[in-house]
């Protein structure tokens, strides 16, 4: 079973190496594909929070509830995105990676005897293991919350984009050579539950603040 994902996974990564790459688009996904990074990832969830801390302030100065029922809350929404990443960094960095402890596809011997394999990678190395995509789950975590809050909100396009990033930096990721397919997919579901539990968790915290303070959160 294993061997026949690995092979269907080799075939694709061939097929996009030999078919799909072209100049521009090495030069996109070169880019795209770091806007997930380990570093730069939590920065999103962090500029919300700031935005949403500021908004808090303001509506302070001004005498309003900080909680504002039909009011866009960037605060929640980069709390609710931080806790999906933290999550998810348990589950796949923490837990999985060393876990399951797959090699690279550019390591792998399959790639290495066979010409001309050695332009798969397009960028630097990537120091942990491969399965899952960790940066397909961080996109996909922030992706989900995204669209819920955007919706919840009535602002469903911002969701739309969302995944629409999220899929390009997921694809990436299979561009440039550093993850098999079946990483993304899995990285894609890790994230989506990894989403649903953040919610959840952030959502009965709201509850409790909104019982203690009698405000609709």
């Amino acid at each position: 079973m294993i061997e026949a994902i690995t092979n269907f996974d080799v075939r694709v990564l061939d097929f996009i190496r030999d078919h799909l790459r072209f100049s521009f688009g090495d030069a996109v996904f070169k880019f795209v594909t770091h806007l997930a990074d380990p570093v730069i990832a939590p920065f999103w969830a962090l500029l919300f929070v700031v935005i949403g801390a500021m908004v808090y302030y303001s509506r302070h100065k001004r005498g309003e509830r900080l909680l504002n029922e039909g009011k866009f809350d960037f605060f929640r929404l980069g709390v609710t995105m931080g806790a999906a990443l933290i999550i998810g960094l348990i589950i796949c960095n923490f837990t999985l990676k060393p876990l399951i402890d797959r090699t690279r596809p550019y390591l792998i011997e399959f790639f290495t005897k066979t010409e001309p394999l050695p332009n798969l990678l397009m960028i630097g190395p990537e120091s942990e293991k491969s399965f899952p995509s960790g940066h397909s789950v961080a996109v996909f975590e922030m992706a989900l919350v995204v669209a819920w809050y955007c919706k919840k909100m009535k602002h469903g396009a911002w969701g739309i984009l969302a995944y629409a990033l999220a899929l390009t930096i997921a694809f990436s990721r299979l561009y440039v050579g550093v993850h098999y397919p079946s990483d993304v997919v899995a990285g894609a579901i890790i994230g989506t539950i990894c989403g649903i539990l953040a919610i959840v968790i952030v959502n009965a915290i709201y509850k409790k603040i909104e019982a203690k303070n009698k405000v609709k959160v």
